[in-house]
């Protein structure tokens, strides 16, 4: 696919799992954007993320942010430069979820996509997040 397919391809792959953006599930969510992260993007790098962090919303009040990235880059004067990236976000109201810790892991630090969401998944972040119901979410593509 190349990049500016991306949101797209994945919208697409919620919508056949039967979710819908504005209501996703978490777990069938994240086996879909495993099932993402499998597909093949025309760009030099790509690059898959789980990002959980504390932050405060439109209204002031503090929430869980959840997220699963896929980004795309290139490569200038050997350095990875981000071109696009295409993410879903899960919203949580910050009562009902017993972490707070903000956290970022890149697919690029393990050897494998699976050995990546093997750890994603053993995260106490992402376990308390799998195991609630977001109060809002959404799928977004980012150009850079």
């Amino acid at each position: 696919m190349k990049v500016i397919e991306c949101e797209s391809v994945l919208s697409r792959m919620l919508d056949d799992a039967k979710l819908v953006p504005v209501r996703l599930e978490p777990w069938p969510t994240w086996k879909v954007f495993k099932a993402f992260m499998q597909v093949p993007v025309e760009c030099e790098g790509d690059a898959a993320s789980f990002q959980c962090s504390v932050a405060e919303d439109e209204s002031d009040d503090d929430h869980f942010f959840v997220e699963f990235i896929r980004q795309c880059s290139v490569t200038e004067e050997e350095e990875d430069t981000p071109v696009a990236g295409v993410g879903i976000e899960l919203i949580y109201d910050l009562k009902s979820l017993p972490v707070t810790d903000d956290r970022q892991v890149w697919s690029h630090e393990y050897d494998s996509l699976a050995a990546f969401a093997a750890y994603v998944e053993s995260l106490p972040e992402f376990q308390a997040a799998m195991n609630a119901r977001p109060t809002a979410t959404e799928l977004w593509l980012r150009e850079v």
